[in-house]
């Protein structure tokens, strides 16, 4: 059970061409997203919510690290709220489906318990989340 020790992780996309975080240092980018969480109040089990660190990617989309799952999913429920803050130009809105789960077995069938149980179970979400 080695993923146990692995951070989490949230993929913030930037807009095509976005180049407002190129000359940011990782640290600066690290520092103002937990300052602005504080001001938000965010919190996950009455802890406050704080990034561990962030990771420019060759898409210029930002990979943010998180110690716990909680974590990684208050950001994404409410990427809405913080995101924009980071920068204008990364606003978005709220998501239908807190999730895309993009690969799976053709047998899937979304009518059986059993089925969603098992996606669940492989992709560490509780099965009652999935919609489909």
């Amino acid at each position: 059970m080695l993923n146990e020790f692995k951070p989490e992780t949230l993929v913030i996309h930037t807009p095509p061409g976005s180049t407002d975080l190129d000359d940011l240092s990782a640290n600066t980018v690290t520092d103002t997203m937990n300052w602005i969480l504080k001001k938000m109040g965010a919190s996950v089990d009455s802890n406050p919510l704080e990034i561990r660190g962030v990771k420019q990617l060759p898409s210029k989309d930002l990979k943010t690290y998180t110690s716990t799952q909680s974590e990684a999913r208050w950001r994404l429920l409410n990427k809405h709220n913080w995101k924009s803050q980071l920068n204008s130009n990364f606003k978005t809105h709220p998501s239908s489906y807190p999730a895309l789960i993009k690969g799976m077995t053709k047998k899937l069938k979304p009518e059986y318990s059993s089925h969603l149980l098992q996606l669940g179970t492989q992709n560490k979400i509780h099965p009652n989340m999935i919609q489909s």
